[in-house]
């Protein structure tokens, strides 16, 4: 197929913080190597929320979105391995110079020019340069994709659950970058949606305990279902003691996923909480900034090792893809709710509110 016939896509286009509108948006031809996409489903992100929230700054207009699934709809590739009308996942990560040296460690995300969908991470100003050649975000009906940044999905997966291909590629890479292995007892600080995708994941690399520390309620229950051995409600225990009690002087493995304003002091917490030589995996990104005031001398006589966890490689991508398709993570009990396109805003304003969590979109 070419690309003869015009194609105007409606999008959630943001113009400022909390400046969110719908409108018409004309695509450029196809072009070789590139592959229109007709998006049936998306999730939002925090990245997404931060930015429509204005922490970010961006050069407006933008469309954000990079969580997501759809149907491929026109390709002029005579030689691809993608044809029309199929199910395909959308790789956030669409650009990566493949040269410097993170590139040649396979460590595509650390690249200092890599591109990410939706203005999700790595250069804005190239960014630009792909919404205007209509790679644009997920929140939209239509975008153009380059062939290399889409996997064909296998019968057994929906498009729904393929929506977490992304986030649950971060979680096997954090998971990696703890060295989680069978003896570990692990700590999952914060049961958003990816607490839950922690936990499960830990569950099936055969941890021996693990321990969900949230506030709500709802998400302490889940946790459970998910595979939790214990939960603490820290508005009501000690939860360096009570880690500590369970554990038998520390946890082995603490992945700290609540972000925003409460990641500096569950970081801290965390310090205090490890075993010794147990490694802190700093999941979520903090915003507001904040700075972390901790003691050294707990880091250096615990022999402690930190690791931060930012996005993942193509491999990821592929073991994530296998986890949902034999069902081994339960990915759809935490799409809620899932909402039309035209509520987009609506998400934005209740996510991180229960009984929200990660919240999903129906686009066509």
């Amino acid at each position: 197929m070419t690309n003869a016939r015009e194609i105007i896509t409606k999008a959630a286009v943001l113009y400022g913080p909390k400046e969110l509108k719908f409108e018409s948006w004309k695509l450029p031809p196809l072009r070789p190597g590139h592959v229109l996409i007709k998006v049936t489903s998306a999730n939002i992100c925090p990245t997404d929320v931060r930015k429509y929230w204005g922490y970010t700054k961006l050069p407006v207009p933008v469309i954000l979105g990079h969580e997501g699934a759809g149907i491929v709809e026109g390709i002029i590739d005579e030689d691809s391995n993608i044809r029309e009308e199929d199910k395909v996942w959308i790789r956030p990560i669409i650009y990566w110079c493949g040269l410097c040296k993170y590139c040649k460690r396979g460590a595509i995300n650390l690249c200092e020019k890599m591109v990410a969908l939706g203005f999700a991470g790595g250069s804005v100003e190239v960014g630009v340069k792909l919404q205007q050649d209509g790679m644009l975000g997920l929140f939209s009906e239509y975008t153009i994709i380059p062939k290399h940044a889409l996997i064909k999905l296998p019968k057994s997966i929906s498009l729904e659950e393929a929506t977490f291909i992304d986030p649950l590629s971060c979680i096997v890479k954090a998971m990696e970058d703890s060295r989680l292995s069978e003896q570990d007892q692990v700590v999952v600080i914060g049961c958003g949606p990816m607490g839950l995708l922690a936990i499960q994941t830990a569950k099936i690399k055969g941890a021996e305990k693990i321990i969900a520390i949230e506030p709500i309620e709802e998400r302490r229950i889940l946790a459970s279902q998910f595979g939790a051995n214990y939960t603490i409600n820290p508005d009501e225990e000690d939860v360096i003691s009570r880690v500590i009690e369970l554990t038998d002087y520390g946890a082995d493995v603490i992945i700290v996923s609540t972000g925003g304003s409460s990641q500096a002091e569950n970081i801290g917490l965390a310090i205090k909480m490890a075993a010794k030589g147990g490694r802190i995996n700093i999941f979520a990104g903090a915003y507001p900034k904040q700075d972390i005031s901790v003691d050294p001398n707990l880091i250096h006589y615990k022999e402690l090792v930190i690791t931060g966890t930012f996005g993942y490689t193509v491999r990821h991508n592929y073991i994530a893809l296998e986890l949902i398709e034999k069902r081994n993570i339960d990915v759809l009990s935490i799409r809620r709710p899932i909402l039309p396109f035209e509520e987009l805003e609506y998400g934005f304003k209740i996510y991180g509110k229960p009984p929200a969590l990660k919240v999903g979109l129906a686009i066509v």
